[in-house]
């Protein structure tokens, strides 16, 4: 029988289990994306050194900030413990590996389920815990099938897969997105992926080049892997750099593979969680779809055509990845392409395909000041956004702007599509990435912590409100003061999310900096 107790494996046990469980527990606070802390420090400078310096209010109701820090505490549950976390992990045949390192570090063997596929594999596990760990639920069957059919919800979930992500074998980015779409992680979570670097042939070359190829931006590495000072650093699309011939661009993917392949894991990953899964959650169910769009599912998509052939949007290829490498996986002839077209274009989302969502939202992003993409949306979205924007206090603000950034308008209809759509944002600062040498492959380690931020999202009224909640300053900075902590986490990193929502400029706080991946460490 094949063993994983290699030394190198059993670091990376600790490494992994270690960061996770303290992420969770003793550093929780800090694991926060809405932390206090940050949040705290906005807000006097906002309306300290903003609003009333300018003398564009006169007083703060400093109640509404009391009550949702109050609200926020609620919800991250601060004080949670060791032995309260619930874990899930793809165990293999020798589950007493992690299983170890998981009882040691606190957790109860009672909140640990683990999950073996093969038949075999399973049986072989079933017998190695019986005279050390026999009250281990171990489930016969893929964690898919398990998330789908329960409502458990994961503190940890750790998949330690033997293929690359993309992989036609195992598709374990499907079971990512299944993950997500069933909301089995936690509003605080962690979430651990681990896959194999792929071999360096033509399809799997052509993949991470069409997936980089209209990226508005990515990591430096994935350009050039031979630069020693490149952590932080991201590349600004490849027209910045003469490249727009994909054929050039592959040759560059090519010499950069494995930095290439790492930066894909990461980027897919935060991707599904911030920008598909919340547009596709809003489409597929009934109820959320019509609060936000119009109700008629034909008209919409007939809307959405005439919308995408509009002169009037912004809409090239260079600047939005992920609708541009779907729709070249669409019409993908490689046996990789063709294999993920299912899972783009799959229609169970309210007569509309996941493609259909990716196409929507960003064409919203691409409309800019035009906001054209008012005509698809709800009547109540139609008057709210408007009169949200008449009272956008610094706006009025002639002499020059008191803040980074004035919102534009689509940042209201992004916040209500999050508020339904429940994304998964990623905490950047507290991400680490590893990588090491297994007994045959070399191996790609991501440790995510997701924040759902639902301090923000559950403290919003009722989308039919937005327009009188968000006119109270008090509510509608705090509002715009919590996007700003999230988008810390993604300039550079997610196409335009929360685009032009900086209260606070880059470093012009010793304590507001945009946050980045460290390089991927390996492991001896």
């Amino acid at each position: 029988m094949d063993t994983y107790k290699q030394e190198v494996k059993e670091f990376s046990r600790n490494l992994i289990w270690k960061h996770s469980i303290e992420s969770l527990t003793k550093n929780r606070t800090k694991s926060a994306i809405l932390n206090e802390e940050y949040i705290d420090k906005l807000w006097n400078f906002v309306f300290k050194e903003g609003l009333l310096k300018y003398g564009l209010i006169e007083s703060v109701n400093k109640n509404i900030f009391e009550d949702w820090k109050s609200f926020s505490k609620q919800i991250y549950q601060e004080n949670k413990s060791e032995n309260q976390l619930k874990v899930a992990y793809l165990c293999g045949p020798e589950p007493e590996n992690d299983l170890k390192h998981i009882i040691e570090l606190g957790v109860r063997i009672e909140n640990v389920y683990a999950f073996e596929m093969e038949k075999d594999l399973y049986q072989t596990a079933i017998k190695s815990l019986k005279n050390t760990y026999p009250t281990l639920k171990i489930y016969n069957g893929k964690i898919d099938n398990f998330i789908k059919s329960t409502n458990v919800k994961f503190d940890i979930i750790y998949l330690d897969f033997t293929t690359p992500l993309f992989s036609r074998q195992s598709k374990a980015y499907q079971t990512i997105a299944t993950l997500f779409e069933n909301q089995a992680l936690e509003n605080l979570s962690s979430l651990i992926v681990n896959t194999s670097y792929p071999d360096k042939d033509e399809d799997n070359i052509d993949f991470l080049t069409s997936y980089f190829h209209y990226q508005s931006s990515y990591e430096y590495s994935v350009m050039n892997s031979t630069e020693s000072e490149y952590q932080g650093r991201f590349v600004e699309s490849n027209n910045c750099y003469g490249i727009y011939d994909k054929e050039e661009f592959k040759l560059i993917i090519e010499k950069n593979f494995n930095e290439a392949y790492s930066a894909f894991q990461t980027s897919f990953i935060i991707n599904y969680s911030n920008h598909i899964l919340p547009i596709s959650n809003v489409i597929k169910n009934p109820i959320t779809f019509k609060s936000i769009f119009q109700s008629n599912a034909e008209v919409f998509k007939k809307l959405i055509k005439d919308f995408e052939k509009s002169e009037d949007i912004l809409f090239e290829p260079s600047e939005y990845s992920l609708y541009y490498f779907f729709q070249e996986i669409i019409n993908g002839e490689s046996s990789l392409k063709k294999d993920w077209k299912s899972f783009i274009t799959k229609n169970d989302y309210n007569k509309h395909s996941l493609n259909d969502a990716i196409k929507f939202f960003y064409m919203q992003l691409s409309s800019g000041y035009d906001a054209n993409f008012i005509k698809i949306l709800s009547e109540s979205l139609k008057k709210s956004l408007p009169e949200i924007m008449k009272n956008v206090p610094d706006s009025h603000f002639s002499e020059y702007s008191i803040f980074c950034d004035i919102p534009m308008i689509h940042l209201w209809l992004e916040l209500a599509i999050n508020q339904l759509g429940y994304p998964y944002h990623q905490n950047t600062k507290n991400h680490k990435r590893f990588s090491y040498k297994a007994k045959e492959r070399k191996m790609c380690l991501d440790i995510f912590t997701f924040d759902q931020c639902r301090s923000l999202y559950d403290w919003l009224p009722m989308i039919e409100y937005y327009g009188e909640d968000l006119k109270i300053i008090e509510r509608q900075m705090l509002t715009r003061i919590c996007i700003d902590a999230i988008s810390k986490h993604n300039i550079n990193i997610l196409d335009k999310q929360y685009y032009g929502s900086a209260l606070i400029g880059t470093n012009e706080k010793d304590w507001a900096t945009n946050h980045f991946f460290e390089d991927r460490t390996e492991l001896d």
